[in-house]
């Protein structure tokens, strides 16, 4: 029996990636490097231009916004994707660890390779994107 590799595991336990074939999750788990972070780290700063995104594995996250707390994260969701996706976008968002952190990196060319590997993936990062763009749209408001 093949032993599989901690990291595909992890990625497969992922909402994100839940229906994606073991091919499909070696290809992505290729474009991600894995990160520890402790509890009080900053993921992302709001306002600022960062060249990465991530995906919590494990852990939670604080997500504030014009100082504002809107949203906790936890394993599974993406951090940070909005200004990837959004070239022209400086983060919304100032992102938090409240726990310690276990989060894949990602660079917009990561980002652009799995999305292109995946249409499923794909079609789960874009409507998370639209919802969250829209509710920091209204909190903007």
């Amino acid at each position: 029996m093949a032993r599989i590799d901690p990291k595909i595991a992890r990625l497969a336990q992922l909402p994100l990636f839940e229906g994606c074939s073991t091919k499909e999750l070696l290809e992505i788990g290729a474009h991600l490097d894995e990160v520890a972070l402790p509890a009080g780290a900053t993921l992302t700063h709001e306002g600022a231009i960062e060249p990465q995104a991530f995906l919590l594995a494990s852990g939670r996250a604080e997500v504030r916004a014009h100082g504002v707390v809107v949203a906790e994260l936890s394993g599974g969701e993406l951090v940070g994707e909005i200004s990837l996706l959004d070239r022209t976008r400086s983060r919304t968002a100032t992102v938090t660890a409240l726990t310690p952190v276990v989060a894949f990196v990602l660079t917009p060319r990561d980002l652009a390779s799995i999305l292109n590997l995946s249409p499923v993936v794909a079609e789960r990062v874009h409507r998370e994107w639209a919802r969250r763009a829209a509710a920091l749209e209204t909190l903007a408001s």
